[in-house]
């Protein structure tokens, strides 16, 4: 956690994707998007990005949180 992949570890999920049809990555928006925006260039998958918690701020609570979360994979998957 806290550390970017390295080339070796994203060539490896690059082998793993192909090797298993992997067609969606699900990313949590605080991380850097551009490993998963590569993986995807390269293997045709979709990037799923993610809250990283719920929006305290705007009057979100967890379980609305989670229902966003939910209904992003969920959008992501049945495509």
């Amino acid at each position: 956690p806290g550390i970017p992949p390295s080339p070796g570890h994203i060539a490896s999920v690059l082998g793993i994707m192909k090797a298993r049809g992997v067609g969606t990555i699900v990313q949590e928006a605080y991380r850097p998007s551009n490993p998963g925006k590569q993986l995807c260039e390269q293997t045709g998958a979709k990037q799923v990005v993610i809250p990283g918690g719920p929006d305290y701020d705007q009057g979100q609570d967890y379980l609305a949180f989670v229902q966003e979360v939910t209904d992003l994979v969920y959008g992501a998957l049945k495509k």
